[in-house]
């Protein structure tokens, strides 16, 4: 159960990092 809800995490967290390089990027 927990590497099952661990999987959406890091897909959240890497997605989110991203966002914030492509907004630090923009400035």
């Amino acid at each position: 159960v927990v590497t099952i809800r661990m999987i959406p995490l890091s897909i959240y967290a890497s997605v989110t990092r991203l966002d914030i390089i492509l907004v630090y990027l923009q400035q």
